[in-house]
């Protein structure tokens, strides 16, 4: 059975993660009586739209968001499962409520699957945040209510059009050096040989997409003009050094101005003298290891040319020396250990789903007999099937392989999520990634296993325990004429459906349509349940969309295609 439909457009994996975090009251998504979701109903001088909502929890902010299915593209059913992929999620076929709005954020709205942010708060207090939290994090259009017309300053996006919206995986960048390759990982954590730069080795474009970005100004705080230290000759050498492990890193691509797309946030590696002023508390305290930050992932030192980023927020090819620096600029400010003892650990959803302990699958997700798998909450780009018990994936490069990995599999970057996969097969532009070569262990009917799906880095949309060959979790699909109506010929087969599916010697069948695959079936609106069954997938005359029980039913002569 296949949960999925359509997916939610275009939105970068950790602008979802971080949508609206600048306002962190926003929420409230409590249901509207008198909403008429098909019409909509003009509040606040907005006129809202859509045919059902999701209230969910944001795992960025820990506050409870809701949003409006707006597109013409969205149905019960895929507006349901989108809202199934989110956190502590409620699909309601009534608008979120308004009368606490003072606007909305738009996102994708020229697409079929455009959605709106309901956003909550006071007015004009609140616009300007509001604003700023819908364009920087979302890269949406922020539309607010009459109360904020005047009370804020437009916002402009800061991330141009040319920097993706899906992840880029890393990609080892090698240059020729007197005959020599000398490589460095294009990603945030990435490094050139220390003394190199990183921007000589990799582009920032692909970076860009692996953390959001925002041009979140510097700390305020400046050392006194005369304060000795400015004369200390060893302090601003290990300035300079710091600075040094700085540039040979990934990190300039959001902290040098002439890399970041709208300026530095925060601290800028090309400001002159002490640039570590920029740094604010909580970022120091990530740079000493009093803040754990390994949830961001790290490579190994030996296969980023020395550098360790396990402990430092930065890079370092050596750790206590790095320590030693910023535990001292945390003294200058007059700051101790236990002034961050309150503080989490860094990293956000980040450092929450590698901690993440999986329940049983309640809505039909996992692996089926013959191989089709199941999942909620839309397209994927990363599929896992994990022994029982597996710690829960993270971020690359060090926690998105755990172990306990069975199989994985990947989408091409530059390609749609898939909305169908099975079992130890790759489709075009989907690659196996684990295991690296072969097929993948066969799954033991009885046992359990646990299923990891992720719109895309940093955005899990299925995480839950099945038991392999255990149908008992599938919820019944409602089946609406005229698909599956009895017929005994295909002129008696009204449209949508133009095929009559007989078994030969029956009298009778069912009406339904040809297909290619699984999408297809789901493009022509067939029950959510039913797949693209076929004596052969390359005969479309030899093919219907149905249940995929027939698959098993029929002692394998039928098959799935994908």
């Amino acid at each position: 059975m296949q949960q999925n439909k359509l997916d939610t457009g275009g939105l970068s994996p950790f602008s979802v993660l971080v949508t609206l975090a600048l306002v962190s009251f926003l929420g409230g998504c409590e249901k509207q009586d008198k909403a008429d979701a098909q019409t909509g109903e003009v509040v606040g001088g907005i006129d809202w739209q859509g045919m059902g909502s999701c209230e969910y929890l944001n795992v960025f902010s820990s506050a409870r968001e809701c949003r409006n299915y707006r597109g013409t593209g969205w149905e019960i059913s895929t507006a349901e499962n989108n809202c199934a992929g989110l956190e502590d999620s409620q699909f309601s076929t009534e608008l979120c409520d308004r009368t606490e709005a003072i606007g909305r954020c738009l996102i994708d709205e020229d697409d079929a699957l455009a959605f709106d942010l309901a956003l909550t708060g006071d007015a004009p207090a609140g616009c300007q945040m509001a604003a700023e939290g819908c364009v920087l994090f979302a890269r949406g259009r922020f539309e607010a209510i009459e109360a904020c017309e005047g009370a804020f300053e437009p916002v402009e996006p800061v991330v141009p059009e040319s920097v993706g919206t899906v992840f880029v995986p890393f990609e080892e960048i090698c240059l020729d050096r007197e005959g020599e390759q000398s490589c460095a990982w294009q990603a945030i954590g990435g490094c050139a040989p220390e003394g190199e730069l990183f921007a000589d080795y990799a582009s920032c474009e692909p970076v860009l997409t692996q953390r959001p970005y925002v041009p979140v100004p510097a700390s305020g705080f400046e050392t006194a003009v005369d304060d000795p230290i400015r004369q200390d000759d060893q302090f601003i050498a290990e300035v300079e050094w710091v600075r040094s492990q700085a540039k040979s890193c990934g990190c300039v691509c959001c902290h040098e101005d002439r890399y970041a797309p709208s300026g530095a946030a925060v601290w800028d590696t090309d400001r002159e003298g002490i640039w570590t002023d920029d740094w604010n508390p909580r970022g120091l305290a990530m740079g000493a290891g009093w803040l754990d930050s390994s949830a961001l992932g790290a490579f190994d030192a030996e296969d980023n040319n020395g550098f360790d980023r396990s402990v430092t927020v930065l890079p370092t090819t050596d750790i206590e020396r790095m320590r030693r620096f910023f535990e001292g600029e945390l003294a200058r400010r007059g700051l101790t250990r236990d002034d961050f003892n309150d503080s989490s650990p860094i990293g956000g959803p980040l450092y929450e789903q590698v901690r993440y302990v999986p329940t049983e699958c309640e809505r039909g997700e996992q692996v089926g007999l013959t191989g089709e798998i199941s999942w909620s909450g839309g397209a994927a780009r990363y599929i896992y099937v994990l022994s029982s018990g597996t710690t829960s994936p993270g971020a690359p490069p060090n926690f998105d392989r755990p172990e306990g990995m069975i199989w994985k599999l990947d989408v091409d970057h530059r390609a749609d999520g898939i909305m169908s996969a099975r079992y130890g097969e790759t489709l075009d532009q989907t690659r196996q990634s684990f295991p690296e070569s072969g097929s993948p262990a066969p799954l033991v009917e009885g046992e359990e296993y646990y299923l990891y799906v992720l719109k895309d880095i940093g955005v899990p949309i299925t995480r839950c325990v099945f038991t392999y060959g255990d149908t008992s979790s599938i919820p019944a699909s409602p089946i609406t004429p005229p698909w599956g109506q009895s017929c005994t010929d295909t002129s008696e087969c009204p449209s949508p459906t133009d095929f009559c599916v007989m078994a030969p010697g029956d009298a009778e069948g069912y009406c339904s349509t040809h297909c290619d695959s699984a999408q297809s079936c789901i493009n022509s609106g067939a029950p959510e349940a039913w797949a693209c069954v076929a004596v052969s997938c390359e005969t479309e005359a030899f093919t219907w969309c149905g249940e995929p029980s027939e698959v098993e039913e029929s002692g394998g002569f039928l098959k799935l295609c994908p």
